[in-house]
């Protein structure tokens, strides 16, 4: 018995139920080939327009403070390296570039800042972006 007999034997209501089984199929068929066309299609926009670099996250580091009669020695104490044109230390109503002779601020790093009295020490980090994020904050008014 070949598939054409088998098929005018099945009757009115097998053939339904063939029918809707291949049209369900087609349909999960065209869904899954949807989601499919769908990532590919972000993956790849992705990387066309930029979006795919790296992303870039905020550090996390520690300092330490330390105060001796008005001046305040900032040190890295742990935690990521930093790219040091990327940091600031501000106090008193003044901006402190992070030198570093090879560009990159570490442990055992550290900054000196003279001629302060009291006021509130932030370690500043600037994102590419021009966003900032405040890494450590002192209130050298009460130490």
């Amino acid at each position: 018995m070949g598939l054409r007999d088998t098929w005018n034997d099945l009757g009115t209501g097998g053939k339904l139920v063939v029918a809707l089984a291949a049209a369900a199929l087609a349909v999960v068929g065209l869904i899954v080939l949807a989601v499919v066309a769908v990532v590919l299609l972000a993956v790849i926009g992705s990387f066309v327009l930029g979006m795919g670099e790296s992303v870039e996250t905020t550090p996390t580091a520690t300092f330490s403070v330390t105060t001796a009669d008005g001046v305040i020695t900032v040190t890295h104490s742990g935690g990521d390296t930093i790219d040091a044109d990327s940091l600031v230390v501000r106090v008193d109503g003044r901006t402190v570039d992070w030198s570093d002779p090879d560009e990159t601020v570490s442990r055992g790093d550290s900054v000196t800042i003279e001629s302060v009295s009291s006021g509130q020490l932030r370690v500043i980090y600037y994102e590419s972006g021009g966003q900032s994020v405040v890494l450590d904050s002192v209130d050298l008014d009460r130490g």
